[in-house]
C-alpha cells in the first residue's frame, strides 16, 4: 500500500504533531520551574528576604518579621576583650546582621528578646556548621535587639557572632526555631 504525502492521513497526523510538540515542550518547562522551585526552597531564602516567624515571649504568642541582612568578617582583635577559647583564636569572627520587628503579639520592655544566640547558625564555605556565640561584658560587637524599639512597632537590628576558619566565607545562615521549625537565608 502506497500513501501520498498530500493525503488528509499525513495533513491531521503532522498537524498532531504540531500541536504536541508545544504542548510537551509547555510540560517540560512548567515542570524545570517546579523543580528549580523546590530547590531554592530546600536552600532557604536569599538573604534580607523577611520571614514571619512564631515565638512566644513570656506567656504570649508573638509573630516576628525577621530578616538576615549582611555578613560581616571581622577580626580576631575586635574581640581583646573577651576570652577567646584556644580552639578559636586562629579564627575569624564573623558578625550576621538580621533586622526585627513585631507583627503580631507583644514584648515588655523587661522581658529578653525570645531568640537566642543559641538558636542561630551558619553553614561557612568549607561545609562546617557555625554555632552562634553569645558574647558579654564591657565590649559589645553586636547590638542588642531593643525591646523598647520592637514594642514601639519599630523595626531593630542585631547581630549575633560564628567563629569560622581563615579563608572561609559563609553560605548560609539559619534559625532554629523551639517548636523544630527551621529557617534559613543563603548569601
Amino acid at each position: 500500500m502506497h500513501v501520498k504525502a498530500d493525503s488528509p492521513l499525513n495533513r491531521a497526523a503532522v498537524v498532531r504533531l504540531l500541536v504536541l510538540i508545544p504542548l510537551m515542550v509547555g510540560i517540560l518547562v512548567v515542570g524545570a520551574y517546579y523543580i528549580k522551585s523546590l530547590a531554592a526552597d530546600s536552600l532557604g531564602s536569599q538573604a534580607g528576604t523577611p520571614r514571619d516567624v512564631q515565638v512566644i515571649a513570656g506567656s504570649e504568642k508573638m509573630t516576628l518579621r525577621i530578616a538576615v541582612t549582611s555578613v560581616r568578617p571581622g577580626s580576631i582583635d575586635d574581640l581583646n576583650r573577651f576570652d577567646i577559647p584556644a580552639e578559636d583564636q586562629d579564627k575569624i569572627p564573623h558578625y550576621i546582621w538580621f533586622r526585627s520587628k513585631i507583627t503580631s503579639g507583644s514584648l515588655h520592655s523587661g522581658e529578653p528578646f525570645p531568640i537566642t544566640v543559641d538558636q542561630w547558625e551558619a553553614v561557612s564555605s568549607g561545609g562546617e556548621t557555625l554555632q552562634g556565640i553569645p558574647l558579654g561584658g564591657d565590649l559589645q560587637p553586636c547590638p542588642q535587639i531593643s525591646n523598647q524599639k520592637l514594642s514601639a512597632g519599630e523595626a531593630d537590628e542585631g547581630c549575633f557572632m560564628v567563629f569560622n576558619e581563615a579563608g572561609n566565607s559563609l553560605t548560609s545562615v539559619s534559625l532554629h526555631l523551639v517548636g523544630g521549625e527551621s529557617i534559613r537565608w543563603r548569601f
